[in-house]
């Protein structure tokens, strides 16, 4: 998309508490959040995130907590794209 630059956002799992957050990387378009522009936020499923013009419905993890700090780079995150 030509709203959605390169580099817009990075998605981080915190291993300390498993959880997962958003970050905007400076992107002119910006980063949305359940409607609301942030520069950094912690996911919760049902969260609506909006980059440029594309929203994605983050759904969670389809792994438990416990799992997620046994495999460093093949995480799996579910989003839909609406």
């Amino acid at each position: 998309s030509k709203y959605v630059s390169r580099f817009h956002a990075r998605i981080d799992l915190h291993k300390e508490t498993h959880a997962l957050s958003i970050k905007d990387l400076g992107s002119s378009a910006g980063t949305r959040i359940n409607g609301k522009s942030i520069t950094e936020n912690f996911l919760k499923p049902g969260d609506h995130i909006k980059i440029g013009k594309t929203t994605l419905v983050f759904l969670g993890t389809n792994m438990k907590q416990h799992t997620l700090s046994n495999i460093e780079h093949r995480q799996i995150w579910l989003f839909y794209l609406i």
